[in-house]
């Protein structure tokens, strides 16, 4: 189904987030990882801790250059509520119509938060891009995007 997107992540960020400290995953991006740069040559959407701002809060972004518009606030304070030792899942969703859903989970699947937005732009993005972050080697992911 075009357009569709379902899949999870699971990700831990091994330090506190500050307005210094950020991180996010390109769940889709018109670019490969090799010629990912922080210079706004990607489109996509990214979800992530603190691209603008320090509320240290969980979002999706859609990724236009240096454009960034939020997409799905998932109101998950990361530093308070997951903190920095345990990875969580994040399972997102995409309809074809552009509604997101965002479930961010314990690893014994018990539901921290459910989120949802919507953005119906496709940008012709073919799937899971890039981890980056603040420092780059803090993150610790793996997943699918299916």
């Amino acid at each position: 189904m075009k357009g569709s997107l379902p899949g999870h992540l699971l990700v831990r960020h091994g330090y506190d987030p500050s307005s210094s400290n950020n991180w996010s995953v390109f769940l889709m991006s018109d670019v490969s990882p090799a010629v990912m740069s922080a210079d706004g040559n990607t489109n996509g959407f990214s979800l992530g801790v603190n691209l603008t701002g320090f509320d240290d809060t969980l979002r999706l972004w859609r990724v236009k250059g240096n454009t960034l518009s939020v997409v799905v606030n998932c109101a998950v304070n990361w530093q308070t509520e997951i903190g920095t030792v345990k990875p969580v899942k994040i399972v997102v969703e995409r309809d074809k119509e552009g509604h997101w859903k965002i479930k961010i989970l314990r690893l014994d699947n018990s539901l921290i938060r459910m989120s949802s937005g919507y953005d119906p732009e496709l940008l012709n993005l073919p799937g899971l891009g890039y981890i980056t972050g603040t420092p780059p080697h803090v993150i610790a992911c793996c997943g699918s995007m299916i």
